[in-house]
């Protein structure tokens, strides 16, 4: 007698149309797990050469077939079968796989019918039955009970009428290779129960998915305690299974399984591992399995050894990682590289440190979560390397780690794990530190020894080469707008680029009579924190030249021209005017100002004017400040003063020790090139 169900033919292929050919197939075997089978066998035939196609396509399992009292459950309407259940099953289990009854509707997207010929044991007799079901009448199914002599269970499906291009070469490649990519998982967990897939009497091999099977024992020769660890990494992403851990009882049934932490890392690891003990006989997984009584008697999670063991198996599997994740370290440094994501910090020693440094970061990280680095676009990628760059040379671990937490979800262990990598770095950061103060005391000491011996001749250009190299003499992290004797109409020319990026196509125009003034150093630095800008302008004298009431009314003229000129002045905008010299002339006049100018509080201070101030300082002023400002670490280098004397005693002339000191590490990189843009603006 047909049976009707109520959701119709064309609501059930809507519902299927996603499912192809060869993921319909994998539906069938599983049912045929589902329903207890160990072995599933799929069998084709083949026409006549040159043609190809699939004659006929069987599928046979040795499970229990289907009860005549529970067919009607089988066949029920889509989504109302009795694998609605599976649904309620915990996910913590392989079997059963199918649910919704889906699975054996889908055989329409590559044939006219099915048949499902199947036999199982019930009231101490083996009964028979026949099944068919039409790709045009899927809502309904036609039952028939089968004389057989057949005295074993299982069920065999026959497709008929099979679509012309499902032929043997779709068979041999894209069903194989799916196949493979849907069970290896699941073979290789029920390996010590013998379960098999075979196509036309060859068992599927997985093998060549295989890319490293190790095993060990962990507690070896302990009763109850040793466990049999297999870890299978795979050559490619699994079907639908996630990495996980697997919990085999003694018998080689499966207890539980749960996803490894190392999912969804986007480092291609993909990974299977399988526990093998006696002591998952009688464990309880959730509370729920258990009463408190039980819990006193029976192993779980809060056990010992459990925690023990989980803890060395994790260990393993990251072990395991590693090497794996290096190639793909090393591709993504390669990529980064070839599109030019990594700041360069120049050539000096401790820029080729910070360029080392960030890269070997970036592996850090990618080792702990390489998600942070995925489905990024190349400015992307130019900028969150960039903010790792900034950080790490701020020591900012904690915003970091706030940063990258905000990326992706980490464990505590991985937090713990980053924290640990950027601590390293932060020393690392500190060794940039010590070197680049060693650097500094080196200039210090060759600008001290050609100002102050004469025997060197030391030129005022020889000088100024070494301060526009090294102007953190009088403020850090300044951008240099001018040197080399520039005239003003070029200095504010440059200054807009810098601040504002304009300035360059138009030429800015100062009426000032004192227009053709040239500044000997001009540098700038704009706060973005306080929405300030800073300038520093720098007027050098030659050793020789004693500082007086002319050189300070220099600075003034120069500072009306500046003070005069609206693109000069801002609300947010402050001048600074250094005046440097070996030596005061015995005038007085700039003592006088000195002392006119102490209420302001500010040691060196002449002038205060608005948002400007005029300071005049002697060379050794300037050491001084250096040394008072870095008199600890100083001290605590203990460095060799006398061999950094030799060293540069060993040039012959000013010049040569001029060239060494634009040369040293210390030396700033943000500045103006007359053939180029300035250095560090955007």
């Amino acid at each position: 007698m047909r049976k009707k169900a109520v959701v119709t033919s064309n609501g059930i292929k809507e519902l299927l149309k996603k499912y192809e050919w060869h993921e319909a197939i994998c539906e069938y075997i599983w049912n045929g797990f589902d329903a207890g089978a160990s072995h599933v066998e799929i069998t084709y035939k083949v026409g006549q050469a040159p043609l190809t196609v699939i004659q006929n396509l069987s599928i046979t399992d040795n499970g229990g077939g289907i009860s005549r009292k529970n067919l009607s459950n089988k066949f029920r309407p889509i989504y109302e079968s009795e694998k609605n259940g599976a649904s309620e099953q915990p996910k913590n289990h392989s079997l059963p796989h199918g649910k919704n009854g889906k699975g054996r509707l889908t055989f329409f997207v590559f044939c006219n019918r099915a048949k499902w010929l199947t036999t199982c044991f019930e009231d101490n007799q083996y009964v028979s039955q026949e099944i068919i079901i039409q790709s045009n009448q899927l809502d309904s199914y036609d039952p028939h009970i089968v004389t057989t002599k057949n005295e074993k269970t299982g069920t065999t499906v026959v497709f008929e009428n099979i679509d012309p291009a499902l032929d043997e070469y779709e068979i041999q490649t894209r069903l194989l290779q799916h196949l493979k990519r849907e069970f290896a998982w699941f073979l290789e967990l029920f390996k010590i129960k013998q379960f098999m897939i075979s196509i036309n009497g060859k068992s599927l091999d997985y093998e060549d998915l295989v890319y490293e099977r190790t095993s060990q024992m962990i507690n070896k020769g302990i009763k109850e305690k040793e466990f049999a660890l297999t870890i299978v990494l795979w050559k490619e992403k699994l079907n639908q299974e996630y990495s996980k851990f697997y919990y085999i009882k003694s018998d080689g049934m499966e207890g539980w399984k749960e996803n490894t932490s190392l999912n969804n890392k986007s480092d291609n690891f993909y990974h299977s591992v399988f526990l093998q003990s006696r002591f998952f006989d009688d464990f309880y997984w959730t509370e729920s399995e258990r009463s408190s009584e039980q819990g006193m008697l029976f192993k779980n999670r809060s056990d010992n050894d459990f925690k023990k063991v989980f803890e060395r198996v994790s260990k393993i599997l990251h072990e395991k990682r590693n090497p794996f994740v290096e190639k793909f370290i090393e591709l993504l440094i390669a990529e980064y590289e070839k599109e030019d994501v990594f700041p360069d910090h120049g050539k000096s020693p401790v820029a080729q440190y910070q360029n080392t440094a960030i890269r070997e970061t970036v592996k850090e990280i990618y080792k702990i979560e390489p998600k942070v680095f995925t489905n990024l676009n190349q400015p992307q990628k130019k900028a969150f390397i960039g903010l790792l760059d900034a950080l790490l040379d701020l020591g900012a671990d904690d915003r970091l780690l706030d940063v990258i937490s905000k990326i992706v979800e980490m464990s505590r262990e991985e937090r713990n794990k980053l924290a640990t990598v950027l601590d390293y770095a932060s020393v690392s950061a500190i060794s940039k530190t010590i070197t680049m103060i060693k650097d500094r005391f080196t200039v210090v000491q060759q600008l001290k020894e050609i100002i102050s011996d004469d025997c060197w001749r030391a030129t005022e250009a020889e000088i100024q080469d070494i301060i526009e190299k090294h102007f953190w003499l009088f403020g850090e992290q300044y951008n240099l707008v001018t040197a080399e004797e520039q005239k003003f109409e070029e200095a504010l020319r440059r200054y807009l680029y810098l601040l504002r990026g304009d300035g360059i196509t138009r030429n800015p125009k100062i009426k000032s009579l004192n227009k053709d003034g040239e500044m000997d150093i001009f540098a700038c630095r704009k706060n973005v924190g306080h929405d300030t800008i800073q300038n520093i302008v720098v007027e050098l004298k030659h050793p020789n030249i004693k500082l007086g009431r002319l050189e300070l009314n220099q600075v003034d003229t120069y500072s009306s021209v500046i003070l005069e000129q609206p693109e000069f002045m801002a609300l947010n905008t402050t001048w600074n005017f250094i005046l440097v010299g070996r030596s005061l002339d015995t005038s007085g006049a700039i003592e006088r100002e000195y002392t006119n100018a102490r209420p302001h509080g500010e040691r060196y201070l002449v002038k205060s004017f608005g948002s400007a101030r005029i300071y005049v300082m002697r060379w050794s002023d300037v050491f001084a400040e250096f040394e008072c400002r870095h008199k600890f670490l100083l001290e605590k280098l203990e460095l060799d003063k006398a061999k950094i004397m030799e060293e540069i005693k060993k040039n012959k002339t000013a010049k040569e020790v001029a060239t060494d000191a634009v040369q040293n590490g210390a030396a700033e990189t943000a500045s103006w090139d007359n053939e180029r843009e300035p250095i560090g603006v955007k």
